[in-house]
Formats: structure tokens, C-alpha cells, sequence
């Protein structure tokens, strides 16, 4: 069976999602560029000729991310019975104008992405809290958030398609956890990055919390510009075998975000011992559950009281069951076993 896969950057974890279509249909791959507008059109022109030479003979199409490398894959679906399964990553399901974050953020892409989402067969979110949910973390994203709240006619099947994650990449490493360390991975901390995986409010409480180390990992203008305290420490983007040795040093880890979806580095420092410390943000406080803390709103006295709770806490205890959640309830083949076993039943092999 023949799969078009359409996507917009070829992350860690759409790299993932491909392989895994890989081992089941062949496989034929389009990464959209919108990352700059001069580029928009032309990425346009070149899935048109894309859709050409391999639309007619496929058999499904499969949409990581909405927008507008969905809109012309989710047209053909339509005309040509194709069925299309559009994966809900987060950024499609938001409008937050006060950081410049969501596609509903801006007219024309926001256009796109409802219409993408109206003509899908499935709709797969990578948690549930990306359909439509009350939003009460910060004032910024009040009263709501979610595809349908900004597009309520977007009402295709819902799929929950959580992330899975590899044990073999990340556990534990045989290290010693600095004490009263706290670390976050922003990736790179440009644009609405800063403020969405709330780097802002963590250069506020480390300037707060002399007692405690902090590390960033993920540069960018803002945090190159600013006036660092002497307890933060901040890294380029790392590889993943770096990135687990900086998990395992770590005793919590930060994921105080506005926006998520289904953060992957959440997870992974979990697996690695790190105890989590998150917003009540999308599928935070589902992942953390009873393994570490969760943060109701975005207030820096909360956040500081949080951490003394952390800090006395069996840290023993939360980081052996924060590990053990996580390669329980999310490893790579459910995801895997969700996605395939959805295509099957739609299309019969």
C-alpha cells in the first residue's frame, strides 16, 4: 500500500512517524517549507507536481501538522476518495496573540489550517486537550484553546495519538544529580519560543532562588542579550546521547510551557530520573501524574513554593516512578500500534 506523508520540518519525531510508516506501506515523503514567506508559494507549486506524479496511486494520506502543507494533500483526499489522517502536534490547535503563537494567530495560515482540518477523515491530536479545553495557566491564553473552539466545524473522527518514546535512547545514566538542579530544553528559544516554553518566568525564579542551579538548553537572541544570574547555565541544542547525560545530572526537570502538546522532552527526561516540575498546560499534568508537580497558574511566588515542596520531597522515590511511568504507559510501539492499526482498519490492510 502506497502512503503519502505530508510534513512541515523534519523533527526527531516526525522522523519517527515516518519510519514507522516505513516498516508497514511504501512511502512517499513531502516536507512543505513555509519558513519563510517567499517560500510559501513556491513549496505550493512543488506539492502541486508532487500530488501529480504520486497522488493518483496513493491509498492514504497522512498529514504530520495542519496548515498550509495539509490544504492542497486534504483537497485531493476529497476529490479522489483518498482518506486523510491529519496528526494534531500542538501549534495548529492555539491562538495565544500575546506571544505570537498559534496558526489560528494569523488570518491566512489560521485560514488553511480550518479548512485542512474540515476536510480530514481523522483528526489525530497528540493528546486530547487539543480539541478544545478550558485554558486558566496564564491570562495570555484565556478563556479557551484547541482546533475546535476556533474551528467548530472541524468535526472528523477524533484519534488520540499520543508519543512514544525509546528506553534504548533514554534512561537513566549511572551519574550523580547535582543538587537542587533544575533543567529545561527550549530547542532554540527564538520568537514566541521564549515565552511559550516559559523561559521567561524561569530567568525570574533562578534570579529568585540563589539555593538552586538552573541549565537551559537552546539558545537565541533574547537569552544571548540577557543579563544572565550566576546560577544559570545555558547550552546550544545537543545531541540525544548528550542530551541524556544532561537528564541524568539533573534532579527536576522544568516544563513550565503556555503551549504544548505532548512535549517529548518531558518525557524523555523523565525516563531519564529527572522529577517533573510542570504547567497545567495540554498534556502536562497528564504525563506527570503522580510522579512530580504540577503548576495551576503562572505565578512566580507558586512557582517558588512549588519547588520547596520539590525540594523536600522522596526525591528517590518520585525519580524511579517518574522512569517507570513513562516506559509504561508511552513506549514507541503504542504509538505505533495506534497509527497502523487506525490506517488498517480504514482501508482494510
Amino acid at each position: 500500500m502506497k502512503v503519502l506523508f505530508i510534513y512541515t520540518g523534519l523533527f526527531t519525531f516526525i522522523k519517527l512517524d515516518q519510519e514507522i510508516l516505513e516498516k508497514h506501506y511504501k512511502v512517499y515523503p513531502f516536507g512543505f517549507d513555509a519558513s519563510h514567506k517567499i517560500l510559501t508559494p513556491l513549496s505550493f507549486i512543488r506539492q502541486v507536481f508532487y500530488l501529480l506524479r504520486h497522488g493518483w496511486s496513493a491509498d492514504v494520506i497522512v498529514c504530520d501538522f495542519a496548515g498550509y502543507n495539509s490544504y492542497l494533500p486534504a483537497i485531493w483526499g476529497k476529490i479522489f476518495g483518498k482518506p486523510v489522517f491529519m496528526i494534531l502536534c500542538g501549534t495548529e490547535c492555539y491562538r495565544i496573540p500575546a506571544i505570537s503563537y498559534g496558526n489560528f494567530n494569523k488570518t491566512l495560515q489560521g485560514w488553511f489550517t480550518g479548512e485542512s482540518l474540515k476536510m480530514a477523515d481523522y483528526l489525530m491530536p497528540v493528546h486530547n486537550k487539543l480539541v478544545d479545553t478550558e485554558y486558566t495557566y496564564a491570562k495570555e491564553g484565556a478563556p479557551r484553546q484547541g482546533y475546535r473552539h476556533f474551528c467548530p466545524k472541524a468535526t472528523a473522527p477524533v484519534v488520540e495519538l499520543n508519543y512514544g518514546y525509546d528506553v534504548k535512547m533514554f534512561y537513566p545514566e549511572d551519574l550523580e544529580r547535582t543538587n537542587a538542579s533544575f533543567l529545561t530544553v527550549a530547542s532554540h528559544t527564538v520568537g514566541s519560543t521564549y515565552y511559550r516554553k516559559g523561559v521567561d518566568i524561569i530567568l525570574e525564579i533562578a534570579d529568585k532562588r540563589p539555593d538552586c542551579n538552573f541549565t537551559i538548553v537552546g539558545r537565541g537572541p533574547k537569552l544571548d542579550n540577557a543579563q544572565l544570574p550566576s546560577n544559570v547555565q545555558v547550552f546550544e541544542r545537543v545531541s540525544q546521547e548528550r542530551l541524556r547525560i544532561l537528564y541524568s545530572s539533573h534532579e527536576f526537570y522544568f516544563q513550565l510551557s503556555m503551549a504544548e502538546g505532548f512535549p517529548n522532552a518531558l518525557c524523555e527526561a523523565m525516563l531519564c530520573g529527572c522529577i517533573p516540575i510542570g504547567s497545567d498546560v495540554a498534556a502536562i499534568p497528564d504525563i506527570i501524574g503522580d510522579t512530580g508537580f504540577v503548576l495551576s497558574k503562572k505565578d512566580l511566588n507558586a512557582l517558588s513554593d512549588l519547588m520547596d515542596k520539590a525540594l523536600r520531597s522522596d526525591k528517590e522515590k518520585l525519580s524511579k516512578a517518574a522512569v517507570e511511568r513513562i516506559r509504561t504507559k508511552w513506549p514507541l510501539e503504542r504509538r505505533e500500534q495506534i497509527l497502523i492499526g487506525k490506517i488498517k482498519e480504514v482501508t482494510g490492510s
